[in-house]
């Protein structure tokens, strides 16, 4: 997918493009015990990763290197960082994305 077509596309759903016009080849949506593994082995691969999550927590304690996962160390998060991983909260990031992984929360039944 080009570029231009993909902007095209996001901007007709109301994402708007961020300034950081970095490209990325994957955008992970939700950095917890799935999401968080992804974007490891995404890192390793040599791909260029951005996280997007909703938890200002989560986003403060991976940008300054520390990991919320149990099977994901403080080591693997700064070779994430330097294999040049970021994380936001601005969805805008999505229209730079080559492909987007959704990984959130499903509830297994009425209570969660």
């Amino acid at each position: 997918m080009n570029q231009s077509s993909s902007n095209h596309d996001v901007l007709q759903h109301g994402v708007q493009p961020p300034q950081d016009q970095t490209e990325r080849d994957l955008a992970v949506v939700g950095l917890g015990y799935v999401g968080l593994p992804l974007v490891r082995e995404g890192c390793r691969a040599g791909l260029r990763v951005v996280g997007l999550d909703v938890s200002d927590g989560v986003i403060a304690g991976l940008s300054s290197g520390r990991s919320h996962v149990g099977d994901i160390c403080d080591a693997d998060i700064a070779a994430m960082l330097a294999a040049g991983f970021t994380v936001t909260s601005d969805e805008a990031v999505l229209a730079t994305a080559e492909t987007v992984v959704i990984c959130v929360p499903t509830p297994l039944d009425e209570d969660g």
